[in-house]
């Protein structure tokens, strides 16, 4: 209330603009993730109470930067996961979800919880597997996880079929995968 924020991409870099409800710059914070991001059209936001969170996908693995509302960089945890794409990020009712896809031996979705610092909390969940890889995309009530998944092609950006899976967190129960949609090229 009374403010927004925006993320804004220039090259690796990462800028935060906070603006007031008359759309001045309240603050602008550049840099701030722990090494370059290598692919910012996939990065995730979410907002938790007071602060907010950016994952993306930096030189190092998966980094989760923690922002308060007044722009300051409260840490940025990174996850050593080398082979990954697309940090997607949730939050509800006090809780917060990263999904992600792993391209090193296996072709898998995964998901885990973090806490409100940004960290893993336990082992992620693996969620999709060669079937089903690419970028999750995320809706969470802070219970149940519902994801939606591209099934791969190995051309970038396009997918054979999408589905549809629930995952209860903690412990974890993972729904059968309800398929939605299967035709060449789909560009979700």
């Amino acid at each position: 209330p009374g403010s927004s924020r925006a993320l804004v991409y220039d090259g690796a870099d990462l800028t935060l603009e906070g603006l007031d409800a008359t759309g001045r710059a309240r603050f602008t914070s550049q840099g701030f993730m722990p090494g370059p991001v290598i692919d910012t059209e996939a990065v995730g936001v979410a907002a938790l109470g007071d602060r907010w969170y950016v994952s993306a996908r930096t030189s190092a693995g998966i980094a989760v930067a923690v922002i308060d509302d007044a722009g300051r960089v409260l840490g940025a945890p990174v996850l050593p996961e080398s082979s990954v794409e697309y940090p997607t990020l949730a939050a509800a009712n006090g809780r917060l979800v990263l999904g992600w896809a792993r391209f090193g031996g296996a072709l898998e979705v995964v998901l885990g919880e973090l806490d409100r610092d940004g960290v893993l909390l336990r082992a992620p969940t693996v969620i999709g597997d060669s079937q089903d890889y690419n970028r999750p995309l995320l809706s969470f009530d802070g219970t149940t996880v519902r994801v939606v998944l591209q099934g791969y092609t190995g051309q970038t950006h396009v997918a054979k079929s999408l589905s549809t899976k629930a995952v209860t967190l903690n412990p974890a129960q993972v729904s059968v995968a309800q398929r939605l949609v299967t035709a060449p090229g789909i560009r979700p």
